[in-house]
């Protein structure tokens, strides 16, 4: 009796262990790609839906643009509507009235706003962010004028030797200039940051500098007079810099850039004078000297940039210091004594490039 009662108690506790533990699952296979299935329905608990796909998609990847290389080679043309200016270009006063007193206006010439150009190469070594430049520009400027004396005044020559010539009656000018610098530049370009790119450089200029200022003088004292003065200048030195580019959004940018030379100028002055149409000779004097002369160039401007190709409107500023020199006399009592005057050269300049990256 009690071996039944005992048989039975063992077979209702296995009953009960059973009915408590639950199944286990299948395995699931695994679905090509490294993505598994989800298990089965059954093993979620009730009210519970299952909403993940059969196939899981494949995580994101941001895919971020390499830069875009930097072409080697840059060639540009310059436009400058430009306007150079110095003093020391007059020729005569005009005096009202003939009584022995120097008075009224002095006429004198004004070198016009002329055409000049800007041509450039670079060469940057495997797109990098140095670079090499070659650049070479040429100004033309002159400007011309006749006067005449008022009714009852004369004119006083101011490119004539004293004593010889010293009244006229009508005075014809006329002035050029001439303008030749050539550039070469060592630079580097730092990224600051995502807007703004800073080049500095370093190199070499040369220039050739041409100058003419002359007059003929008719009436009074002059018979078809004419004086005329020469200045050469051939100028070689070193030359620093740097230029900064603002990126402004879209395809605009504005830039500003600076530069500072010093260069040793062989200079040739040449002096001429004669009356009665050439066949008396009055002055014949040639002046050869060397001195430094420093040179500050700024510029600033906007760039429009369109893939590989560039257009920039700029404003930029020229001054060469003690550039000119010039040469009269004093009086006509010590014939040979010469005074020296020394003004600067500037020029202004609106300017027009187009650039081609390749």
């Amino acid at each position: 009796m009690l071996r039944r009662w005992f048989a039975a108690a063992i077979l209702m506790s296995v009953g009960s262990a059973t009915a408590q533990s639950p199944v286990a699952a299948p395995p699931v296979a695994p679905v090509p790609g490294g993505t598994h299935l989800p298990p089965p329905a059954s093993a979620y608990p009730p009210g519970v839906v299952d909403v993940t796909p059969e196939v899981m998609p494949p995580p994101s990847v941001q895919i971020v643009p390499a830069n875009e290389p930097v072409l080697p080679f840059v060639a540009s043309f310059e436009y400058l509507l430009l306007r150079p200016t110095r003093r020391d270009l007059d020729y005569a006063i005009v005096d009202p009235r003939n009584d022995f007193i120097p008075q009224g206006n002095t006429a004198g010439l004004d070198w016009r706003t002329d055409s000049g150009f800007r041509v450039g190469f670079t060469w940057r070594p495997r797109g990098g962010t140095t670079d090499i430049s070659f650049t070479y520009m040429y100004a033309y400027s002159q400007d011309s004028a006749s006067i005449g004396a008022p009714q009852g005044g004369l004119l006083y020559p101011t490119l004539t030797r004293p004593g010889v010539i010293d009244t006229a009656s009508t005075a014809t000018a006329f002035s050029s200039f001439n303008f030749n610098v050539f550039d070469i530049d060592f630079g580097k370009t730092v990224h600051l940051d995502e807007t703004f790119d800073a080049r500095m450089f370093i190199g070499s200029r040369t220039a050739n500098i041409g100058q003419v200022l002359e007059a003929t003088y008719n009436g009074l004292d002059a018979n078809q007079a004419s004086a005329r003065q020469r200045l050469t200048m051939d100028a070689g030195g070193l030359s620093i810099g740097g230029e900064g580019r603002w990126r402004l959004g879209g395809a605009w940018s504005a830039y500003a850039r600076g530069r500072g030379s010093l260069l040793v100028a062989d200079y040739c002055l040449h002096n001429t004078e004669t009356n009665f149409a050439g066949n008396v000779l009055v002055t014949d004097i040639s002046d050869n000297f060397t001195k430094v002369v420093p040179v500050l160039d700024i510029a600033t401007g906007l760039t429009w940039t369109r893939r590989n190709f560039h257009f920039s409107l700029g404003y930029e500023l020229s001054h060469w210091f003690n550039q000119v020199e010039s040469v009269s006399f004093l009086d006509d009592f010590a014939e040979g004594k010469r005074t020296r005057k020394v003004s600067d050269l500037s020029m202004e300049a609106v300017t027009f490039r187009f650039g081609l990256d390749f």
